[in-house]
């Protein structure tokens, strides 16, 4: 799992950016958050994730779960 650094944007607003938060490419991953729900996408790969969001405080954790096993 990775450990998101930078996160752009109000804690508790509808967009923020990490950057280099895709975990495919390393690009900047626009988060939107809407009705308890995150929607990313990176325009580096154009890949499309729902990560989830954990908040502990004033820290926020990112959490892109495995879409499959290999």
């Amino acid at each position: 799992m990775r450990a998101e650094r930078h996160l752009q944007g109000p804690a508790d607003g509808a967009d923020v950016t990490i950057l280099g938060g895709c975990p495919v490419c390393d690009g900047d991953l626009a988060v939107r958050i809407a009705g308890g729900r995150a929607r990313g996408f990176c325009a580096r790969c154009s890949r499309l994730s729902e990560p989830r969001i954990i908040r502990e405080g004033e820290r926020i954790h990112v959490i892109h779960p495995a879409a499959a096993l290999a």
